[in-house]
């Protein structure tokens, strides 16, 4: 290239290049003139200020209405919140491409995230977890057509604002940099995270997540709360080895060797999403929305089990019903995630080793909440699922057309196979049922017409009606099949009306008591007759069966911590046991771990 080539190689490519005015040139100029040159200068500095000051009116705002809610803390939430949302605004608006929409864009997942943390608060009464992510697969399994279709859309959607809109370049690494920072930190120094967020955090109750994130704010809340999960994993296996967990279980499973009669029968029959409708004060005196051969044998004896879980979460209620021990939610969000089939001494392998049959009958897909690792590892010797969702052998199967098997078919099923079974040995049959699970399709006529504007009260209330019938019969092949058995049945959770949790209080669920969205149902009968019990939490059902079995003598010699209220943090040691050898590989654990 000659030189009169690159001279006009040069001037093409700064054409469009507004040259500078010179000290020459800003003499020449009016006052006006100059006035306008000044603003030109200011005016993007005009704009960005004027951008994250309408960011700054919208955090204040949500801090503002969160009143309405009783999700509003104090100011201490400007302290760390308040700059990591800016913070976040900015890195956002840096790496999009530039358009008119990048600031609303750029607030866009901040917007987002708070949406999906308050709704789920709103709904389920419990503040998020990151962990939460892992759970989405399992959401996506239960989910029907329009929320798969949605989820499927959110996925291609966040696929299409990574692709289009996001600049990939040296400026979009350097403002992610403290960002990128922040999430390595917290994976790999979980500890120095937490520690380091506590210096600026105000008034952490532990009983009180809601009460933390408004006082914290919910990004801020998020992160420190993963960070102590995280650290709390990487102690996990500091818990394999303790001797005092480990005498407990040695000493109970040497007392019921010795005292638990081996002609009793346990069944456990946990309800997806059971309601009475008559505790509902505006259903109150309905007895007519439930079976009237149930009504009549069992109405009487129902009671009360405080479940950790409201309008979700099935296997944490079978977990603490299995285990007996609170789902603290302490390594995970949902225990079940932690199992690798390594044996732990729950209930089902207490049973297994006095020389019982251990069933788990679930009719739906063996990875729902990993199943097919968490009940192996809990003890059962046999675990059922439908044979339209598992290659291995099994007597399952859904009715044509449904994804939920109703319980009069799951009970008829399970009596078949029962009947035609040959054992001499004593029967633990853990019944799961799906029938009932979100969206609360009755699968029958609708029978009880019921004016309401909760979304889903209606096909509750004629599900209700219809699965009652059906448990009553099952119960009573029980009583002639097996007279001599201790049944348990209860509601794993509550459903949830139109979505939110306020609905029970409105609706002045068991007069609005305290915790009343936890209180589920729960009908004992005790060879053949009903039994009325106090109020118990789901994790006292192991007890309740170990105390059968030794004809009230294991509770005379043991702590059973059945009755409500029970102080759940002496359980907590027997609980991070249990979770330790669980998440371990059988092949990684040395000695015994329990019975």
């Amino acid at each position: 290239m000659n030189q009169s080539e690159g001279e006009a190689a040069t001037l093409a490519v700064t054409a469009d290049i507004p040259s500078l005015p010179g000290e020459a040139d800003l003499q020449r100029l009016s006052p006006k003139a100059l006035l306008a040159l000044g603003l030109d200068g200011i005016r993007p500095l005009y704009l960005a200020t004027r951008i994250y000051l309408a960011f700054s009116l919208w955090f204040v705002l949500i801090w503002l209405l969160g009143d309405f809610y009783e999700f509003r803390g104090n100011e201490i939430v400007f302290r760390i919140e308040y700059p990591l949302c800016l913070y976040l605004f900015f890195t956002f608006n840096q790496i999009l491409r530039p358009s008119r929409w990048r600031p609303l864009l750029a607030s866009a997942p901040i917007y987002g995230t708070y949406a999906v943390h308050d709704v789920h608060y709103l709904t389920f009464g419990a503040i998020p977890s990151l962990a939460q992510v892992r759970e989405l697969p399992e959401l996506f399994l239960v989910g029907d057509f329009w929320l798969r279709s949605g989820m499927i859309l959110s996925a291609l959607g966040i696929a299409w604002f990574a692709l289009r809109l996001i600049q990939y370049n040296r400026r979009s690494l350097m403002v992610s940099l403290p960002a990128l920072s922040l999430v390595f930190s917290i994976v790999l120094t979980p500890a120095w995270v937490a520690k380091g967020l506590e210096y600026g955090l105000w008034g952490l109750n532990p009983w009180m997540q809601a009460e933390n994130a408004a006082n914290n704010g919910r990004l801020t809340l998020a992160i420190y709360n993963e960070a102590r999960r995280l650290e709390a994993w990487g102690k996990l296996e500091s818990h394999i080895q303790d001797d005092n967990q480990q005498q407990y279980y040695d000493r109970a499973l040497a007392y019921l060797k010795t005292n638990a009669r081996r002609d009793r029968q346990v069944f456990v029959v946990m309800l997806e999403s059971f309601l009475d409708p008559r505790l509902l004060k505006p259903l109150k005196g309905r007895d007519e929305y439930l079976d009237p051969n149930f009504r009549r044998l069992y109405d009487k004896a129902l009671g009360f089990s405080v479940s950790p879980m409201f309008g979700g979460g099935t296997a944490q209620a079978e977990f603490e019903v299995l285990c007996g021990v609170p789902a603290f939610a302490e390594f995970d969000q949902v225990e079940f995630n932690i199992f690798s089939s390594n044996p732990i001494p729950c209930m089902p392998r207490v049973l297994s080793e006095l020389g019982y049959d251990t069933l788990a009958n679930a009719p739906y897909i063996p990875a729902f909440f990993n199943s097919n690792r968490a009940y192996p590892g809990m003890g059962f010797t046999e675990s059922y699922y439908a044979r339209e969702h598992t290659d291995k052998p099994t007597y399952l199967h859904l009715e044509q057309g449904q994804k939920y098997l109703f319980d009069g078919a799951l009970f008829e099923q399970n009596r078949g196979f029962l009947e035609q079974r040959q054992s001499a040995k004593p029967l633990f049959n853990y019944i799961l049922t799906l029938y009932g699970h979100l969206y609360f399709d009755v699968q029958r006529p609708i029978k009880w017409k019921v004016e309401s504007k909760d979304v889903f009260l209606e096909q509750i209330v004629n599900i209700s009606y219809y699965r009652s019938g059906p448990l009553a019969e099952y119960l009573q092949w029980i009583n002639r099949q097996y007279p001599h058995a201790l049944v348990i049945a209860l509601a794993d959770h509550l459903p949830m009306l139109g979505g939110w949790k306020e609905r029970y209080n409105a609706l002045n669920y068991l007069n609005n008591i305290e915790d009343n969205i936890y209180h589920n149902r729960i009908l004992v009968v005790q060879d053949g007759k009903p039994k009325k019990l106090p109020t118990i939490q789901h994790f006292g059902v192991p007890y309740l069966v170990y105390d059968y079995l030794t004809d009230g003598g294991f509770c005379k010699n043991f702590d059973c911590p059945i009755e409500y209220p029970v102080e759940k943090e002496k359980l907590r040691e027997r609980y991070r046991y249990l979770l330790a050898n669980a998440a371990q590989k059988p092949h990684e654990v040395s000695g015994r771990n329990g019975p």
